[in-house]
């Protein structure tokens, strides 16, 4: 029998500030990313192999500028602040896969988090700079998994 699809959601909720490190103040902002490999994700097996090819699906979140702070605060080291909800969050649906000689995959999910401090950085570097995270990671951990 089939096993149920899984609606999946990480949520980051809070930011503890140990220490800072800039004189002219840190402002936090981060790239999130969800991801999942499960039956839509799965290809069929490589050359010398019965077990399927593993794709990542990646799950993006709120668009950007992705401050933690207020853009009229600094992060002090000691404090906790919360991470808004749209930025924190990713949720997604898990789909089992039938998997020959193995029985049934559920699924494999997870979140990834680069936490950054804007500095002197301009957005559209930080811009910049998450669209290639995007387009680099999926195919990046599809690598990893397939060892």
């Amino acid at each position: 029998m089939r096993p149920p699809e899984l609606d999946v959601t990480f949520s980051l909720f809070k930011l503890h500030c140990t220490s800072t490190e800039d004189a002219g103040g840190d402002e936090p902002y981060m790239w999130i990313l969800g991801f999942k490999v499960d039956a839509e994700t799965l290809g069929p097996p490589p050359p010398d192999s019965i077990l399927p090819s593993l794709g990542v699906q990646v799950f993006t979140g709120a668009p950007h500028f992705r401050h933690v702070l207020h853009h009229d605060q600094e992060a002090q080291a000691g404090k906790a602040y919360p991470i808004p909800s749209n930025l924190g969050t990713r949720s997604l649906r898990l789909k089992p896969a039938l998997l020959p000689l193995a029985g049934w995959f559920p699924g494999l999910a997870g979140i990834v988090c680069l936490l950054w401090d804007q500095d002197a950085f301009a957005p559209a570097t930080s811009e910049a700079g998450y669209d290639k995270f995007k387009a680099l990671f999926g195919p990046a951990l599809s690598t990893e998994l397939q060892v």
